[in-house]
């Protein structure tokens, strides 16, 4: 059995350049997180913590008819008190800023059946938000690279220029490489045949993207690790993707579109069918 060693949470964040506030749309979200007792949101609200108990995400999303007033964003959050306890947050704002929604659960004790639920949960909701980017990965990896990051700044080695895009991806480059590795179908296409045998599992969405496990667990922190790039099973991403593909410490900004899709490439990419 595969369980964390030390308490910690596991993030999961998938990111959508679709028009995400319709009723519809905000139904189908719900219905993927509904769909596992385990790790559905029992708490909702525009606040947080959310006060309003739920029974059913997919019925309060529906509901929620947010106002999209340009130039603002509007947020969901999420909850869940019970086993596995996790929070969470779904924010639309307007193009070309990405919609988003981020969830992070306990990760004590995990074991093998558990982390195949969160990724079954990232594959459902990648395709019910049409997704064009998402990972999975223990907040204390995250931690101990944006500490990298941010060490590289301070030296003078990290001055990353990222457009209209937030941090962690934008039009120029991903973040890194996770456990969970989300890529939509524009960057399935741009990249081709490169993306093949990466990972050590690799699985289709209906939407014709690529949920990649990087490796077989999320627990991989190495404490003793120098720098985001000194890990070797990340190695063979970097190799076959190009380095500048991900932010790393010692990033050059490749420009726009030239490493990973532009913002429209995604937005073209979206089926025209909603997804239900």
């Amino acid at each position: 059995m595969m369980t964390a060693q030390v308490t910690d949470r596991l993030t999961l964040e998938l990111l959508s350049q679709a028009d995400l506030a319709s009723p519809d749309r905000l139904e189908a979200i719900g219905a993927a997180l509904d769909a596992d007792p385990g790790l559905r949101p029992e708490r909702a609200g525009p606040r947080d913590p959310p006060k309003t108990e739920i029974t059913s995400v997919a019925r309060h999303l529906a509901a929620w008819n947010p106002p999209q007033v340009r130039g603002r964003r509007d947020d969901q959050f999420l909850a869940r008190d019970t086993p596995r306890e996790g929070t969470g947050i779904l924010s639309l704002a307007f193009a070309p800023w990405p919609r988003k929604l981020w969830l992070s659960y306990d990760a004590d004790g995990l074991d093998e059946a558990g982390l195949d639920a969160i990724a079954a949960l990232v594959k459902r909701l990648a395709d019910a938000m049409n997704a064009f980017y998402g990972y999975a990965a223990l907040s204390s990896v995250l931690r101990q690279e944006a500490a990298f990051r941010e060490a590289a700044r301070r030296a003078g080695g990290f001055k990353p220029n990222l457009g209209s895009g937030p941090y962690f991806v934008s039009e120029r480059g991903i973040g890194d490489v996770y456990w969970l590795n989300y890529f939509g179908p524009a960057t399935v296409a741009k990249w081709g045949t490169a993306l093949a045998g990466l990972g050590v599992r690799r699985e289709a969405t209906a939407v014709g993207g690529a949920l990649v496990w990087a490796t077989p667990t999320p627990f991989v922190l190495d404490p003793e690790a120098t720098a985001m790039t000194a890990y070797p099973w990340k190695k063979p991403f970097y190799d076959a993707l190009g380095l500048e593909t991900f932010i790393h410490e010692g990033w050059q900004d490749p420009g726009v579109g030239v490493r990973v899709p532009s913002f429209e490439e995604h937005r073209q990419a979206i089926p025209v069918a909603e997804p239900g």
